[in-house]
């Protein structure tokens, strides 16, 4: 996202501008953008009205929505009822090295290369990852795409209504930003990969407005 033109950057929220939408004087509007992306829940950042005001643009109104946050963060926080899994562990397990699951091989959301054929190589090299959930169960219709070890997922994928919401939970995908055995670029393309799968446009080039916790993305990442 960085390199492409019309990007806005700053420090909470990442959203997918709608064509027809724009950014008011008091700051963006969520019901002006196709995705949400939350990378950062400390506490209290996030109300439960907040939390029901997303759930009803991603349900009723196919909005995205992409949340990457660590089970201290967000077992405290009112988005934990829009990922589409249960998490009936909250204690913080890894590290592990991730690998896709069979439904993330190919799946677009986990593009991390320009060519899909080395996508396999790219994540056997990416870093293992720590801070994730000790036990996490997809919701009815959502997928696991990636897993520590067996049967352990890291990043849940679903429909919540009429939207999108893919839930990284792992408070420590920023590793993989300075990894110097990654490929060049796999966190990035993997950041723009979940946001163009939550739009619903894979294959689009929509203009993107970006407003990212700096803790999990780095500014040259979106």
């Amino acid at each position: 996202l960085g390199s492409a033109e019309g990007i806005d950057l700053d420090v909470a929220r990442a959203f997918v501008r709608r064509p027809e939408g724009g950014e008011g004087a008091a700051g963006p509007r969520w019901d002006e953008h196709d995705v949400l992306v939350l990378g950062e829940l400390p506490e209290g950042s996030v109300t439960a009205a907040d939390a029901a005001r997303v759930g009803g643009l991603v349900s009723e109104r196919a909005r995205g929505l992409v949340v990457m946050s660590g089970p201290a963060a967000l077992a405290k926080s009112p988005v934990r009822g829009l990922v589409p899994a249960a998490i009936p562990d909250f204690t913080p397990a890894g590290p592990a090295k991730v690998s896709p699951t069979a439904a993330g091989r190919g799946h677009p959301a986990l593009r991390v290369t320009e060519r899909a054929g080395d996508s396999a190589d790219a994540w056997s090299r990416l870093a293992a990852l720590g801070d994730f959930p000790a036990a996490v169960r997809p919701r009815p219709g959502a997928e696991a795409l990636l897993e520590a070890g067996v049967a352990r997922p890291v990043l849940v994928a679903g429909r919540l209504g009429t939207g999108r919401v893919a839930a990284v939970l792992s408070g420590e995908t920023h590793v993989w930003a300075d990894d110097p055995d990654a490929p060049p670029e796999a966190y990035a393309r993997l950041l723009r990969s979940l946001v163009a799968w939550a739009a619903g446009r894979e294959s689009s080039s929509d203009v993107i407005s970006v407003d990212v916790a700096r803790r999990r993305v780095r500014r040259g990442d979106l």
